[in-house]
């Protein structure tokens, strides 16, 4: 026997502790602060004050193959049995174990550990009584196991621990959790857990949900990915509305590929009856897409019919410089929407869009391909009301390009089909280039510009009201000018400094008779301030506007030091040197000699606080026209609140309030307030308030809305979710909702 000195090292490995540490990661990762605030209700001492300290040696580079040990003694039995004791540690590449005594036998090649025995690799650790280990079979045992993943905050405890080759586990009598060693409000039981790393599977037995120390959840048998995702069933989903009664849904997954899945969703409602419903995505290298349908027959509330809704999307980047966009969308009735979208605005949608796009991309030039087609969802809109598709539309758009001096020329073509089964159709080729010739420094800039605007139309199913073919010449002449004046602002932040920006557009459009030419897809639309500096005032070139005007508008800004705009404030006006003869067809020309008056303001003083507002005053009629106002106040990620109001003379006057806000540590509250002056009715109410504990949430919202103005009808909901925080959240999953816009700016 020979006493050995305090580091040797042996040419072992040991794979099998390595893989119990390694098995538990499926879990999403959080950053730092995602943690923090994850856990910030939990106690300092999740885990036991010493578990991570380290006395292994530094700097030491060890192959896969080989451990450095170290201990207060270490003995030699036979030339071939090794002692190690007190303080032992037995660092390798993978981890760390730290021990009171440690046994190797170089002829049965098996280690020995017993007293406290801790396996550490990064902050994942794992404790026992003893341990034994096979090194040239990857075979070995723990005793009365506990393990703690600390990154994300999760532990456990199994009587024993086997492992049966370098890729399987055996866990018996196994708990995992995430809360706090006193207070284990949830925890996750098992009689066995079969871990297989090959196979990427885990098998448990007599598995046991347990919420309060009551059972929740039994499951005979359960299977679960240990890495990734697996097929199987999700957590169910529960909520309740007077329109549709008691909602209950179960999930099942299925995991494809790894850039493809599935879920296929069982949904009962106990007023309707039971619906079906599938998801399925995909996410390549070139192109990402998800189809979703889901379909109800004989659905109680609306006379045993069958009900279908269905949706598709998909965006490609099929080479360099290509752009794929497609939606379709198909409802089985008008009333779907308003009735399983549980949405305000689904009740106004009286049409589903259906567009595919080709986009190209040259360094000189774009060019695009559409179809577009629509479902008309409002059966009482006449066939000759309905909107028009394109089949197809074809667009070329040029970048500028610079002549030696200064002058810019670009020019936009396109050509479009449209259709519709009654009333007139045809197709429209409008090209119009352009000039310019522009000077721009700091200071200030002036842009001199012409365009020529030519379009010709080849009609079919034409009435007396139109030719068979017309065409249309218009020139457009345009002068842009503005200056730009600074300031040191003079406030109490350093740095900051003012603009005034003055701003001066003139535009001359001569006039054309235009009656002849049918209306395809131009509107006119609202008034404000981004319209002061348009070379035309309709959207669209069915109808270009006759002008001779000249608009003016003066801006400030308040930019820091780093350039961040912290406060703009515009006021703008047209002032039409001559009446405006065109029109749609049932309006009228306008003699007016001024526009209203548009301004906007925008500010962002501070990462908190923002406000938007605009207005457009009528200095005529000595009233407000349009206007909006909106605050948002958001000091964290659970201190927000969102106040807006919205005006349109004779159609809209709204005050819509949101917010989430803490009322003690651990409790929220959520509440809306969606408001119609004009119609003197409540729009939405939503209330709700959300509990969070060290290791599990639980959220109950309250919601009642209005269907449809017209027969005022309502319909109201009750969502509820507990999360179990590391493992799964069970019934309607409250804080995604939010992203559909139940609560505004939240």
């Amino acid at each position: 026997m020979a006493w050995l000195r305090k580091c040797y090292a042996l040419p072992i490995r040991l794979a099998g502790l390595t893989l119990i540490c390694g098995l538990l990661l499926n879990v999403p990762q959080l950053t730092a602060a995602e943690a923090d605030k994850r856990w910030q209700y939990c106690s300092t001492q999740f885990a036991p004050p010493n578990l991570l300290a380290d006395s292994a040696v530094k700097g030491v580079q060890l192959a896969e193959d080989e451990i450095l040990v170290t201990a207060d003694k270490a003995r030699i039995e036979k030339l071939r049995i090794y002692h190690f004791e007190g303080n032992v540690v037995l660092q390798q590449a993978q981890g760390n174990i730290f021990t009171d005594h440690a046994v190797y036998d170089r002829l049965t090649n098996k280690i020995y550990a017993e007293g406290s025995v801790r396996y550490q690799t990064g902050s994942h650790v794992l404790l026992g009584n003893k341990a034994d280990v096979e090194v040239e079979n990857d075979v070995g045992s723990i005793s009365d196991a506990e393990f703690w993943l600390l990154e994300n905050h999760l532990r456990g405890r199994a009587q024993s621990i086997s492992i049966l080759s370098e890729d399987v586990l055996q866990l018996d009598q196994v708990l995992f959790t995430s809360c706090d060693k006193e207070n284990e409000s949830w925890v996750l039981k098992a009689s066995s857990l079969h871990l297989d790393l090959e196979k990427n599977v885990g098998k448990a037995k007599h598995a046991r949900l347990e919420f309060m120390k009551v059972p929740f959840l039994y499951l005979p048998y359960m299977s679960l990915p240990i890495k990734g995702r697996k097929t199987g069933f999700l957590a169910p989903n529960f909520g309740t509305s007077n329109a549709s009664g008691t909602e209950v849904s179960l999930p099942y997954y299925f995991n494809i590929a790894p850039d493809q899945d599935a879920t296929l969703t069982a949904r009962y409602y106990s007023k309707r009856g039971t619906q079906f419903s599938g998801e399925y995505r995909y996410l390549h290298r070139r192109h990402e897409g998800e189809l979703y349908a889901e379909h109800l027959p004989d659905d109680r509330e609306y006379g045993e019919e069958d009900r279908t809704y269905a949706t598709l999307n998909h965006s490609g980047n099929p080479g360099h410089g290509w752009r794929t966009q497609l939606h379709y969308s198909y409802a089985s009735d008008g009333d779907y929407l308003a009735d399983f979208w549980n949405d305000l605005s689904a009740s106004s949608l009286t049409h589903l869009e259906r567009v595919l796009d080709v986009d190209y991309q040259a360094p000189e030039w774009r060019a695009k391909a559409k179809v577009q087609t629509f479902q008309t969802l409002d059966e009482t809109i006449a066939a000759v009301d309905r909107p028009y598709q394109r089949l197809p539309q074809l667009q070329v758009i040029t970048n500028p390009l610079i002549m030696d001096v200064g002058l810019e020329t670009s020019a936009t073509a396109e050509l479009v089909q449209f259709y519709r089964s009654e009333g007139v159709t045809g197709t429209r080729f409008d090209v119009a280039p352009e000039i310019s010739w522009p000077y721009r420094a700091a200071a200030g800039f002036i842009d001199p510009s012409v365009k020529l605007r030519y379009s010709q139309y080849q009609l079919d199913n034409q009435d007396a009201l139109f030719a068979e073919q017309i065409s249309r010449t218009v020139p457009q002449v345009s002068l842009d000018s503005g200056l730009i004046f600074e300031r040191d602002a003079g406030f109490s932040e350093a740095g900051l400094i003012q603009t005034l920006e003055p701003r001066l557009y003139y535009l001359y459009v001569p006039y054309r008779d235009q009656d002849d030419i049918p209306v395809f897809d131009t509107i006119l639309p609202l008034f404000s301030y981004s319209e002061l500096f348009r070379d035309n005032r309709f959207s669209g070139v069915d109808r270009i506007g006759d002008a001779n005007q000249l608009s003016f508008s003066l801006s400030t800004r308040f930019l820091s030091e780093s350039g961040n705009e912290r406060l703009l404030a515009s006021l703008g006006q047209i002032f039409y040197l001559k009446d405006q003869k065109v029109a749609l067809p049932g309006g009228a020309p306008s003699s007016r000699s001024q526009s209203v008056v548009a301004g906007v303001l925008r500010s962002q003083w501070s990462r908190q606080l923002g406000a938007t507002a605009s207005v457009e005053w009528d200095q005529i009629q000595q009233e407000v026209d349009k206007g909006s106002v909106q605050f948002r106040y958001q000091f964290n990620r659970d201190k927000i609140t969102h106040l807006s109001y919205r005006y349109e003379k004779d159609a809209i006057d709204q005050m819509d309030f949101s917010a989430l806000w803490p009322l003690r540590p651990q409790w929220k509250a959520y509440v809306r307030y969606y408001y119609s002056f004009l119609n003197s009715i409540t729009l939405e109410t939503v209330g709700g308030i959300e509990y969070e504990n060290c290791c599990w949430s639980v959220r109950f919202v309250y919601r009642d809305y209005i269907t449809d103005l017209a027969t005022d009808s309502r319909n109201d909901s009750v969502w509820f979710e507990l999360e179990l925080k590391g493992l799964a959240s069970v019934g309607r999953k409250v804080r995604s909702a939010f992203e559909t816009g139940i609560l505004p700016g939240i």
